[in-house]
This record gives structure tokens, sequence and C-alpha cells, in this order.
């Protein structure tokens, strides 16, 4: 409805006006206030959502049915590059009671940060885009840095990878 899309806008400080002269079609105008930085993502789905993954942070993209992939005491692990790296659906990490992909379905992502070598599991890679950034103050979560508008206005929350690993639960 267009109530949630102005409130959308609102919410990342934008402003929303409507002008029409009597015989011509209404004209909106949405703006949004200078985005923070440009960034490279992988439009990632997760459990039916869209999140936005940085490029920058990955490794390499695998088929989970061609990974090599072993489950243990210490959790699940994938090979890469003759070592054992920790292995998490992305689901789990966004809401631990989400379900998520199955082992043998979707792509891993092998990734680095601050920490360490890990990968991560989703349901699907839609594609890499480059998208002006809004950092989101105030967000309960630190997993989530902030917040991107695809096409056709559509929100993209993007994942800090910084957050990600060592693996924990984020609210």
């Amino acid at each position: 409805t267009l109530t949630r899309e102005v409130s959308f806008f609102e919410t990342l400080q934008g402003t929303v006006r409507l002008e029409q002269e009597r015989g011509l079609s209404p004209v909106w105008t949405f703006c949004l206030p200078v985005p923070v930085s440009i960034v490279s993502l992988l439009v990632v789905r997760v459990g039916g959502a869209r999140y936005g993954w940085p490029v920058d942070s990955t490794l390499r993209m695998l088929l989970a049915n061609q990974a090599s992939r072993h489950d243990g005491i210490a959790g699940s692990m994938v090979e890469f590059q003759g070592s054992q790296v920790p292995l998490k659906p992305l689901a789990a990490l966004l809401d631990p009671s989400a379900p998520s992909v199955p082992s043998g379905q979707g792509v891993i992502l092998v990734c680095r940060n601050q920490s360490g070598i890990f990968a991560i599991q989703v349901d699907a890679i839609e594609r890499k885009i480059d998208i002006s950034l809004k950092a989101m103050e105030g967000c309960s979560s630190e997993i989530i840095i902030g917040v991107g508008i695809l096409d056709l206005g559509a929100p993209l929350l993007v994942i800090n990878s910084h957050y990600v690993y060592p693996f924990q639960h984020h609210r």
C-alpha cells in the first residue's frame, strides 16, 4: 500500500511529495538524503526474503550439492583450499527459529572477516549489484548494517559480515 512506501521513505529520513494540477496526472516525488556509500553486494535469498551480502568479504561461491561438507560435534564444516572452514546457514544467524535450507541445496559463500575464514549457506544468489547504502542508526541488531533500495523501491537489508563470524545469534 502507499502508506507502507511513504512510511519506509520517512524511516530513511526521506520525503514524499504529491503535486497535482487540475486535469493532469498526479506527480509523485520521492527524495532520499545523500547516500552514505556505494557498495557492491550479492543479492541473496534466505527463507524467502532478500538480503545484501558484501562482495568484498566473499572469497568463493560453491553449490551446496558439490561442496565437501562434514557435520560433526563442532558443527558443520566445509572444505576450502585443503582446510575445514566453519559453516552456518545465514537463516539460523538471522532468526534461530527460522527453517534453513537443506544441507545439499542452495549456495555456500566462503568468506573472510577480521576474525578469520568462514562459510554461510543461503537459498540462492540472485545477482551482483552496486547500490547506495544508507546506514541504519538505532538498529537493534548488529548483523544489519544498512538498507539499500532495489528495483521499484523495494528495500534490501544489508548484512554486516564483520558481525557474522565467530558465529553467534544476533537479535
